[in-house]
């Protein structure tokens, strides 16, 4: 296989009247486009696997292993009344998200309202509610934060001993993420709850997060010390002294971390029951509790730009056979007429050519005219689901950055032809470009069906000054 340039971009396929339909008479087709089914739910495929940090882990990391893949039950809002104690934050997201940390300072209102969480905030009955094992948090000989994960039983007895605790699978918990995200209108994978078990004398040492957390004090207190980091900005890794910054923090952040807390612009904050506190990812804290403490954490996980369009341009490669094969040259397996690289990574300028703001977030609703061109978003995919001998039940998806857009359309014939044939056309099409090739189809049919390719999501307006 040789992969020049010209054999990277997607390839025109021309389809007949009978491919993948059978040699059926198109004049005695009863004409069926009917959206059965739209909905917008969790993506079920992992956007980015969580990261373990090693020695600071103030979220549990992810991956397949430990991700639950029930989704979470819908939150009884009424009950959580999340709007209310969460307004002062919903009203300065805006201005402080990833630019400065705030503290909001307690009401009677937000404590009462917070507590209703829990039937019960001691310490038993916490670890009585966790559905799974908790994470039992402490320093090692080298002062550095370790976590071990242990069960319930275990953890009461840690926790006497003097180590702070770590509570995350708890239905609670996942019902009130759920709420979190649907007031913040985030996907329900942005958003981890958690909740911090710490005995008198507590301490984490100083580092940074790869999250934004908002800590809302519940029982005793706590005090906060904060910093802006001058290091580095936006980390997608944690660091905590001693630990060696991890490969992907170098190739941003090449200065040496400080061992302790920066000792300018530091703040201080003891956190009281019904106290938020906002801390932006990166900034520089360390914590201590004089008296025995339970605090909600609300870790806003991120989805920054570059895992966005990566992950676009991911989509758009795996349609191409070449892009698809396995990479056994970078293990020695060399073959005649295989991966070349360097055409691979110019056809790869390209294909990143084609690209649209509208294959990377959902297009504003447009409604084409008969002769306004469009193609498949680079994120977008359909295929034939069922199928008898009047229609077909086509499957249409459009992935937004850990949403998925599903639609299920019942299609006779000739309009699953006219949408494979744009699925796997090179060129974007009109809605009477796609009637000349599919004679079976009226000019009004065919426009109906582009417009509901685009009403889905499915489908984008074909840029005048690129192709697809």
């Amino acid at each position: 296989m040789n992969l020049h340039k010209s054999s990277i971009p997607a390839r025109k396929r021309k389809l007949g009247r009978e491919s993948a339909l059978g040699t059926r008479d198109p004049s005695a087709e009863q004409k069926r486009l009917v959206l059965v089914s739209d909905s917008v739910e969790a993506s079920r495929e992992p956007e980015k696997v969580g990261r373990d940090c090693g020695k600071c882990q103030c979220i549990e990391p992810e991956n397949e292993a430990t991700r639950d893949p029930e989704p979470a039950k819908e939150p009884d809002s009424d009950k959580l009344e999340t709007e209310k104690w969460l307004a002062p934050f919903l009203d300065r997201a805006t201005d402080i998200l990833e630019r400065r940390a705030e503290v909001f300072p307690p009401t009677k209102e937000r404590t009462a309202l917070v507590r209703k969480l829990l039937p019960s905030w001691k310490i038993d009955d916490i670890l009585g509610f966790a559905r799974e094992e908790v994470l039992a948090w402490f320093q090692s000989l080298e002062q550095s934060h370790r976590t071990a994960r242990v069960s319930p039983e275990a953890a009461r007895k840690l926790y006497s001993a003097g180590i702070a605790l770590l509570v995350q699978k708890m239905p609670q918990l996942e019902s009130l993420a759920a709420d979190i995200a649907r007031v913040l209108g985030f996907p329900a994978t942005s958003i981890q709850c958690s909740l911090f078990c710490n005995r008198r004398g507590a301490k984490t040492l100083t580092h940074f997060d790869s999250v934004d957390t908002l800590a809302i004090q519940v029982t005793g207190s706590k005090t906060w010390h904060l910093a802006p980091n001058t290091h580095v900005q936006l980390p997608t890794d944690t660091w905590a002294h001693p630990q060696v910054s991890t490969h992907e923090l170098r190739l941003y952040a090449h200065r040496q971390f400080p061992p302790e807390m920066p000792t300018e612009n530091v703040e201080s904050h003891r956190l009281e029951p019904g106290a938020m506190l906002y801390v932006p990812r990166g900034y520089w804290h360390e914590t201590e509790s004089s008296e025995e403490s339970v605090s909600l954490h609300i870790h806003i996980l991120p989805s920054t730009w570059a895992d966005v369009v990566l992950k676009t341009l991911h989509s758009r490669l795996l349609r191409d056979e070449a892009w698809r094969a396995t990479a056994y040259r970078l293990w020695g397996l060399e073959r005649a007429g295989d991966w070349d690289t360097a055409n691979a990574l110019e056809a790869l300028r390209e294909i990143v050519g084609t690209l649209t703001p509208e294959d990377v977030h959902r297009p504003a609703q447009w409604t084409p005219a008969p002769n306004d061109r469009v193609a498949p978003r680079a994120r977008g995919s359909v295929g034939v689901v069922a199928s008898n001998e009047e229609y077909q039940s086509v499957r249409l998806t459009s992935e937004e950055f850990a949403l998925e857009h599903a639609t299920t359309v019942e299609m006779s014939p000739s309009f699953v032809q006219a949408t494979l044939l744009l699925a796997d056309g090179a060129d974007p099409l009109s809605a009477n470009e796609l009637a000349e090739r599919v004679p079976s189809l009226s000019r009004d049919e065919a426009l109906d069906l582009v417009r509901l390719l685009c009403k889905v999501g499915y489908a984008r307006k074909a840029s005048a000054s690129v192709g697809v």
